[in-house]
């Protein structure tokens, strides 16, 4: 929920425009919105908030004539209230001691917070300003060279938390995602873990290059745009999957939805992990004509035979010494 007055408070969606625009940003000038978060379910929740990755910036030239971006020189900040503020003075030092520069996913909560079903948090400002200190280097030269930034907003994330119980104790949903948004990396070597539960569009774990191994505890694709891919390694990039659950979330009726996928040069090592694909055909694909290659050392699939592929000659193959043991539905790659 959001307010501009802390009267009237109003649903804030992907569409609220929480920011204006068209600000002229200059020293001193401030926006403040209001918000709330409501858990309306009936299960706890955990939730973290963070500054947006999908604004843009113009490039502007100073008078100094020096390029510069005008988001470089914004400060944003968050403070509990119970009224507005009456002065931008007031909001500013509000936030004072715990304002940050403004950049792309910039923490706005200190981790994980609770809150409990049916209730909301206490409304808090957010705040972005530029300080007075800021000279010439952001003054624009012209009217035509100057800084803009627009499709400023915020992100919210949330998650069941771990504090309902059963029977059996409170750790049925231990495994609720912990990570909400897309893991990707171009190069470097990196370990991926927890709970992951994202958008499959380009692949919930998109790797372009260097060696990413993958020790998560699950991994869920959100279908978007007819995709949900759990992994997607493409370019040079080596994916090594020890474990996990894999699967999708499918709100579509596609053919074929990609659950591991390679693609140019990549290669993707499984040596454990449970697999289970919306379209089991699907579950472990290579692009057509590429040089990219699955290996299978280990891992459980679901009504997939990895021994069996049909996603094209040698480009998914069991490791040396390797073969596949049914049960029911599922195969279990196993050394002979």
């Amino acid at each position: 929920m959001y307010s501009t007055d802390m009267k009237t408070w109003k649903k804030a969606t992907d569409a609220t425009q929480l920011f204006d625009d068209n600000a002229l940003w200059e020293p001193g000038h401030t926006e403040v919105v209001y918000m709330k978060l409501v858990n309306n379910g009936n299960l706890a929740l955990k939730y973290e908030t963070e500054f947006s990755h999908n604004y843009n910036v113009s490039k502007g030239k100073s008078v100094l004539g020096n390029y510069y971006y005008v988001g470089d020189y914004l400060k944003i900040g968050t403070a509990t209230v119970d009224s507005a503020f009456a002065t931008r003075e007031e909001a500013q030092a509000a936030v004072s001691g715990n304002e940050q520069a403004l950049k792309k996913g910039a923490q706005l909560t200190n981790g994980w917070i609770s809150l409990g079903a049916g209730e909301s948090t206490d409304p808090f400002a957010v705040v972005i300003y530029m300080p007075t200190s800021v000279g010439n280097e952001a003054n624009a030269k012209s009217k035509t060279w100057t800084s803009k930034i627009t499709g400023i907003g915020l992100e919210v994330r949330a998650t069941q938390d771990t504090v309902e119980s059963d029977s059996f104790g409170s750790t049925y949903d231990e495994n609720a995602a912990t990570t909400l948004s897309r893991v990707e990396y171009t190069s470097g070597t990196h370990e991926v873990t927890g709970n992951i539960q994202a958008s499959g569009e380009w692949g919930a774990i998109h790797v372009k290059g260097g060696t990413t191994t993958v020790n998560a505890t699950t991994v869920y694709a959100v279908e978007t745009e007819r995709y949900a891919i759990a992994v997607w390694a493409e370019n040079n990039g080596t994916v090594v999957i020890n474990g996990g659950e894999f699967a999708q979330q499918i709100t579509g009726d596609s053919n074929q939805y990609d659950l591991i996928y390679a693609d140019d040069n990549a290669q993707i090592i499984i040596n454990g992990g449970t697999f289970k694909c919306a379209t089991p055909e699907w579950t472990l694909n290579c692009k057509d004509g590429s040089t990219a290659h699955i290996t299978v050392n280990g891992g459980t699939f679901y009504k997939y035979n990895p021994a069996e592929s049909t996603s094209g000659a040698g480009e998914v193959v069991l490791g040396e010494g390797c073969t596949v043991v049914q049960n029911g539905d599922w195969y279990t790659v196993v050394k002979k």
